[in-house]
């Protein structure tokens, strides 16, 4: 969990410096030296994460490899042996199929704050609003990580899960009415206080209930249900928007997928955590 936490913290510290930054390499060096700007900033982080040391049986779980050893065979069959390791875990089903609707969400706010900006609340600096969302929401994520960890410390992850999923889906349907720029960005920071602690119960939760040897056959699957829900509604707005539905729409589609995974959440996960615990009592009886 605290691991996890630490990851959120520093999403909210990027959210909140990164796209300032990336404005002032665009404004001072053009777009050509913003992308020299990037392509140092990636190499330094790449030679940084090689010069961890890390231990071999968390690096390399399921012992040594090498490139020529990778066959297009065996990264199917790695895919296969994950979707059938998380169908036969039905908590675990629960929550990887809550990655496909909440990359709807994801989608969804790539583009709607920027156009809400642009066409509703602040035509004139819809620019500077944009920007502000990132930072506004980098902000509640670096609240949200603070308070995160305690939270699922002292309540079951699950019980964190929901709350902040019902918390952001109300928080989400009050951007539908919102009629002033500062009032809709700060509902996106507390938006971003609840997403944190919800990311932190299912990115430390998760590592509690699968096989190290499984995490990474497990976590293939999270990335492509996530893209797919994201250019599902990419997609679905690229369509529908301005033409058809109205951004009002959109914003309540949003609110009811985030009530729709907190239903289904409820029904899933306290059950299936409550079948967990006896497995867990017998496999220790039998040790």
């Amino acid at each position: 969990m605290a691991a996890s936490g630490l990851n959120q913290t520093l999403i909210g510290v990027f959210m909140m410096f990164g796209v300032s930054l990336g404005a002032l390499a665009y404004q001072v060096l053009g777009i050509a030296g913003a992308f020299v700007f990037d392509i140092v900033g990636l190499t330094a982080a790449a030679l940084l994460v090689r010069a961890c040391r890390i231990s071999a049986d968390i690096s390399l779980p399921n012992g040594p490899a090498d490139w020529r050893s990778i066959r297009w065979s065996e990264i199917r069959s790695d895919f296969r042996e994950g979707f059938h390791y998380i169908r036969n875990f039905p908590l675990l089903l629960s929550l990887v199929c809550g990655f496909l609707l909440f990359g709807l969400l994801n989608g969804g706010f790539a583009v709607l704050p920027m156009y809400t900006m642009k066409y509703k609340l602040a035509p004139e600096h819809y620019t500077f609003y944009s920007s502000m969302f990132a930072v506004f929401v980098g902000i509640g994520f670096l609240l949200g990580s603070l308070i995160g960890p305690a939270l699922v410390n002292r309540f079951k992850p699950y019980r964190v899960i929901l709350v902040t999923l019902l918390s952001t889906g109300i928080l989400s349907s009050g951007l539908i009415a919102v009629d002033r720029p500062w009032l809709y960005l700060t509902l996106v920071l507390m938006i971003g206080i609840m997403l944190a602690p919800l990311n932190i119960a299912i990115g430390g939760w998760l590592p509690a209930l699968v096989d190290p040897r499984q995490m990474g056959r497990v976590t293939s699957w999270n990335d492509p249900l996530l893209m797919l829900g994201q250019s599902v509604s990419l997609g679905l707005i690229a369509l529908l928007y301005p033409r058809v539905l109205p951004l009002e729409v959109f914003y309540t589609a949003l609110a009811i997928i985030l009530l729709l995974v907190f239903i289904f959440y409820a029904f899933t996960l306290p059950r299936f955590e409550r079948q967990l615990v006896p497995d867990a009592q017998n496999e220790t009886a039998l040790m």
